[in-house]
């Protein structure tokens, strides 16, 4: 999401090691075409979140306002916020900002017969 009038983007990954047979599924949130509002779609129980995006359906990258993982959205106070307290943690929420347009969030939802170990990385502007 680049916010703060264009200030940067917040890059975020969860990388975990397979070590079992790992199942995905994409997941859609609704569409919404109404400028500033959000397709939000959340991975079911017991799955893991390892991709959220958001796609146009005119292929128009500008018409996508931003994606981001979480239930809080990007601000400011977010480049001191790491750790288990950051409010972008991979909960398995996924957030596409219509910039106008039609719009829709995807989630890339996993299952794993034992969990995964995962660590989740940030990189602010």
């Amino acid at each position: 999401k680049n916010t703060n009038s264009g200030a940067g983007i917040y890059a975020h990954a969860r990388c975990c090691k397979f070590t079992q047979d790992v199942t995905c599924s994409r997941e859609f949130g609704e569409t919404q075409s109404t400028d500033d509002e959000e397709s939000t779609e959340v991975c079911p129980a017991n799955t893991y979140m390892l991709g959220c995006m958001g796609r146009t359906f005119d292929n128009t990258d500008d018409h996508l306002d931003g994606v981001y993982p979480g239930v809080f959205y990007p601000s400011q106070y977010a480049k001191t916020a790491y750790g288990p307290t950051n409010p972008y943690d991979m909960t398995g929420v996924c957030n596409a900002e219509s910039g106008g347009h039609t719009v829709q969030s995807q989630n890339n939802c996993c299952t794993a017969p034992v969990g995964l170990e995962c660590n989740v990385y940030y990189q602010y502007p």
